[in-house]
């Protein structure tokens, strides 16, 4: 395939968030152009692969997908909540979520944006962009050739250290306690049940973090660790703890190691012709570090705006807000309220996961959910128990204008 020497606009990274830009992009009649740097969409991704239902039916939504099954691993109905001490919950509900195969999943995306007509080139390298005259010019790699690319609208999908918003001088770093770092195993062991995922919070198996098991049916599944930055060990460390001690039959199949940056709820993601997406826009949840519904909902709502612009011919920033604005018009509450959870944990111990934990067991233990909506499943905690707001309330400035502007 040729490229062109000139799009009204591209999308950097084939991802989740830069596969519903375009689709988006293309839906509107705006000719797109797709690039993705490996020459196989989703390869070497670092993701734990779950999403809840909702996540997934939004995806199917946006996507026109009729007939998921095909990048479903597991299908999840059963949440386990493990405390320091080892002590433990359940909660259940029919169709919780799901655990994906992400090779298969960010394929199928890209195959629907280009169904849609967008132009996708796999083997194509970002470079570098700069301004000229009123449009962005880009230098992309492929087939051993550098070429040079005119656009009206750039968008960034192309992940954490974003090359795209750093050649326009958008600044998308954060500080080191809104980095995530991760180690993950994909292990085989038969004693895994496939509907149940575990979470795991403790000091000695995952400080500043969680541990967790996303099972993908068949005794396969994603064990991984995230803890901040800030941790000075390696995750990895805590991994094969986690493994010698709890699954000591398991048999390792592969590993992955990656970074998960937040905070973008601090970051300005727009500028003159060009908007910044998913993780390249540090949009991953705060307190869970899962981006794949940020990333798919701000790629929509860039294509949108994009598209928008592009017919009215004004690419400017002040129109360009847009997208921040819808952006978190759609996803602002349970972003705020992810970060009081996150802001509660910032100080991680034992001692203040136990007396969360202890509270939560007492609300949810053996119960059925009837929603997965954070923010629901927050006012509802709020509402049923004093206890919540009290241990929320005393633990300090943080957490307490976070309660602030989201309930008073």
């Amino acid at each position: 395939m040729n490229l062109k020497n000139s799009y009204p606009a591209i999308v950097v990274g084939a991802g989740p968030a830069g596969s519903a830009a375009a689709l988006t992009l293309a839906k509107n009649g705006i000719e797109t152009l797709l690039i993705e740097k490996q020459r196989e969409v989703g390869k070497d991704i670092f993701c734990a692969e779950g999403i809840s239902v909702n996540t997934l039916n939004l995806t199917k939504n946006i996507f026109g997908i009729e007939n998921p099954e095909k990048f479903i691993a597991s299908k999840i109905d059963t949440l386990r909540i493990i405390a320091p001490d080892l002590d433990y919950f359940e909660v259940y509900k029919d169709d919780m979520s799901v655990v994906l195969e992400r090779k298969i999943f960010d394929r199928t995306l890209a195959e629907k944006a280009a169904a849609a007509g967008a132009e996708l080139s796999v083997s194509t390298k970002f470079l570098r962009a700069e301004r000229d005259n009123g449009r962005i010019k880009i230098e992309v790699l492929k087939d051993g050739k550098v070429h040079e690319i005119f656009t009206d609208l750039l968008i960034g999908a192309d992940g954490p250290g974003s090359a795209v918003a750093t050649s326009l001088g958008l600044n998308m770093e954060v500080s080191e306690q809104d980095v995530h770092k991760c180690a993950q195993f994909l292990v085989y062991d038969e004693k895994i049940p496939s509907n149940r995922m575990d979470f795991l919070f403790s000091e000695k198996y995952s400080p500043t973090g969680y541990a967790w098991v996303f099972p993908k049916g068949r005794g396969l599944a994603n064990l991984g660790v995230g803890v901040t930055v800030e941790t000075n060990k390696d995750p990895m460390d805590y991994l094969k703890t986690i493994i010698s001690e709890f699954y000591p039959n398991a048999r390792i199949i592969g590993w992955l190691r990656g970074v998960v940056p937040v905070g973008g709820n601090l970051k300005k993601i727009y500028t003159d012709n060009l908007l910044v997406v998913g993780d390249a826009a540090r949009l991953a949840d705060p307190a869970t570090g899962g981006g794949i519904a940020t990333a798919i909902i701000s790629g929509k709502i860039a294509g949108e705006v994009g598209a928008e612009a592009i017919k009215k011919d004004d690419l400017s920033e002040k129109f360009l807000k847009k997208y921040e604005k819808n952006y978190w018009n759609e996803i602002g509450l349970d972003y705020k309220i992810s970060l009081i959870l996150k802001d509660y944990l910032k100080n991680y111990t034992d001692e203040r996961i136990i007396k969360l934990y202890r509270v939560l067991k007492k609300l949810f233990a053996g119960k059925n959910l009837q929603t997965l909506n954070l923010s629901e499943l927050f006012f509802n905690s709020v509402k049923n128990s004093k206890e919540i707001l009290s241990l929320l309330l005393g633990s300090g400035g943080d957490v307490v204008n976070s309660l602030r502007k989201v309930i008073f």
